[in-house]
């Protein structure tokens, strides 16, 4: 359905004491048959629902979900106070607003009804393809410009882009459906406005909520993500933006880029304490190099901890990125494969009965999956670190591992690992190991910090051969 489900409403209504604010969502509204740029969209969870303003009107359309069908509602617009740039709303909790009648959904993500006068249609945005100019992405979303001509740039980072003087291109790749773009492109915008360079050239290219077209862009350019900001000089990439900022502002990223001060970040995650970095080699039993795998371990400001990982090996670059709670039980897994035919972003969403999945490919567009499991779970990644890490969190019972492939994952039933404690060789010189064995699978830990020192699967040997505590 659209909307959650809420309890049914009265008539009349009165609520809590505290103002509401209401902020505003992306949604095509079709009035009259037309599509309606002017009007707009909000939401509330005090509410339970969403407030539509529609051009000319002296009120708004309350549309709230109960368990059998969506009611609508109108409500006085003189109880609603608008931000400037009218993308935010509030109202006193309360307001009070008249139920007028119902709306049907028609197809999935779509509301049909009646009201004011009005045939009405709310559908999902799915968003506009291909190159466009700002012109023609404001018609579409005149939300953005309003954004954008209410944000004030950075002055540090606006005078690094007025100060460009070579011939530098900027592509955008963003989704008008897509609640990272909407915050960040109209602000890069409205910078370069300000910046009044024309050593900055940009293109805009919107990508379909599918994630499928422009596929060729998509594909040579190998985005998984929007919004995509690419800094090119003289054909040569000198750096991109995903998604968010690394700083605190997308116009800082793109001096940082221009200024050759830029570091990838390795996804948008707060970090907090860094605990540890190493490095970790993978041979066979001739001992030719396999790969090579980096990472950083933090304890996490509101608790738990991150890994990150970039494993390099004879299919390309890949980067892990881990999250656990306090006891290191996973919660988040994102992977990404780069290799020069394609790029791919699977991001893990892991519950304690079931695993969301969400892949983005610059080759395959959006795919998804869902795994429900129980008990101990375990990974089988590229990262072996991270593997270990997990399982020497894990209890020594019954488990399952979710093993990931190139599109999809699936989960295999465990034993309970063989343990014992062995003397090993390390980088850190020779300790006594903790041991867990998985069928072929054989990890030492660590006593101390409980990093896996010696990971052997099958006939291929991991070492960690730095390790910085």
């Amino acid at each position: 359905m659209l909307f959650t489900c809420f309890l049914a409403l009265a008539n009349f209504h009165m609520a809590k004491s505290t103002d509401w604010v209401w902020t505003h969502r992306t949604y095509d509204i079709y009035m009259d048959g037309k599509l309606n740029t002017e009007a707009r969209l909000y939401h509330n969870k005090e509410f339970g629902g969403f407030a539509l303003d529609l051009p000319g009107s002296d009120k708004l359309v309350l549309l709230q979900e109960t368990d059998d069908k969506t009611v609508v509602y109108h409500a006085s617009r003189r109880a609603f106070v608008f931000s400037s740039e009218t993308l935010k709303i509030t109202c006193p909790a309360d307001l009070t607003y008249k139920e007028t009648g119902a709306a049907h959904e028609v197809e999935d993500h779509q509301l049909l009804f009646s009201t004011l006068g009005h045939s009405l249609l709310l559908s999902r945005h799915l968003g506009v393809m291909g190159p466009q100019d700002e012109t023609g992405l404001y018609a579409i979303q005149p939300a953005w410009e309003v954004l954008g001509k209410a944000y004030e740039p950075d002055a540090e980072a606006l005078a690094s882009l007025k100060a460009v003087e070579e011939p530098t291109q900027i592509e955008v790749f963003y989704g008008t459906w897509c609640g990272d773009s909407k915050k960040h492109v109209p602000r890069l915008l409205s910078t370069l406005v300000h910046a009044n360079n024309p050593n900055l050239q940009v293109e805009l290219v919107a990508v379909g909520s599918g994630f499928t077209e422009p596929w060729q862009e998509l594909r040579e350019r190998h985005i998984t993500n929007v919004p995509t900001i690419i800094v090119s000089r003289k054909g040569a990439e000198l750096g991109r933006f995903v998604e968010t900022p690394n700083g605190d502002s997308v116009e800082g990223d793109m001096a940082d880029i221009l200024g050759e001060t830029y570091l990838p970040k390795t996804g948008d995650y707060r970090a907090g304490k860094l605990i540890s970095t190493g490095t970790l080699t993978v041979r066979d039993e001739s001992g030719r190099l396999q790969g090579n795998e980096t990472w950083k371990l933090f304890s996490r400001n509101r608790g738990g901890f991150l890994i990150w990982s970039r494993v390099e090996d004879d299919e390309g670059r890949t980067e892990v990125v881990l999250s656990s709670n306090e006891q290191g039980r996973p919660t988040f897994l994102e992977l990404t494969r780069d290799n020069p035919s394609q790029i791919r972003r699977t991001r893990y969403q892991i519950g304690k009965t079931a695993i969301k999945a969400t892949l983005r490919g610059s080759d395959t567009g959006i795919v998804k999956q869902e795994l429900g499991y129980s008990g101990n779970l375990l990974l089988e990644t590229p990262s072996r670190l991270i593997n270990g890490w997990v399982a020497n969190k894990a209890s020594n019972e019954n488990g399952v591992r979710l093993v990931l492939h190139d599109l999809m994952a699936h989960l295999e039933t465990l034993e309970p690992p063989t343990t014992g404690r062995e003397l090993i060789d390390t980088a850190s010189g020779r300790l006594t190991a903790q041991r867990k064995q998985y069928g072929q699978t054989t990890f030492w830990f660590h006593k101390a910090h409980g990093l896996p020192m010696r990971i052997q699967e099958g006939q291929l040997t991991a070492l960690v051969t730095s390790l910085k505590l």
